[in-house]
């Protein structure tokens, strides 16, 4: 799968912070014992001034009666701890980094592979959001697909 991203500044600035994040994230994985703290400090700071407050029980039992579909809707940024929950490599994250290009100065690619469609990579997708991308479409026919040099799989 590839999603064509559409920016508002400097496609290679928004590109690098993708990557920023994701290598501190992909090589520890949820299940790594990281707290919530650690991963702060580890992260770097603009992205997680992103995250929403993490949800009180009375709010996950508010949630739980709701359709999943419009749980998404509710929030627009996403707790540290559902988040990260999502790069669990063993249970949870169903994607793999494969590369990326530039298109342009406001457009990038990003080549995923994904083991079923429809997968999810919500996380992946805020990710793209808070990192500065403004638009994204997915694209999931090979055959349409710009070729990618490999970069680190991740």
């Amino acid at each position: 799968m590839t999603l064509k991203c559409k920016t508002e500044i400097c496609a290679i600035e928004v590109l690098n912070r993708v990557r920023e994040v994701l290598s501190d994230v992909i090589p520890r994985t949820p299940g790594s014992g990281l707290s919530l703290d650690s991963w702060r400090k580890l992260l770097p700071a603009w992205f997680v001034k992103e995250f929403a407050n993490e949800p009180t029980i009375e709010e996950l039992k508010a949630l739980a009666a709701i359709p999943v579909e419009e749980r998404a809707k509710l929030r627009a940024n996403w707790p540290l701890s559902s988040w990260i929950y999502w790069f669990d490599e063993e249970d949870e994250r169903m994607w793999r980094w494969q590369g990326s290009k530039i298109i342009n100065e406001y457009e990038f690619w990003v080549a995923i592979d994904i083991e079923e469609y429809p997968s999810p990579i919500g996380a992946l997708e805020w990710l793209l959001k808070v990192s500065g991308v403004k638009h994204f479409s997915k694209e999931i026919d090979p055959k349409t697909e710009p070729h990618f040099s490999h970069e680190n799989q991740q």
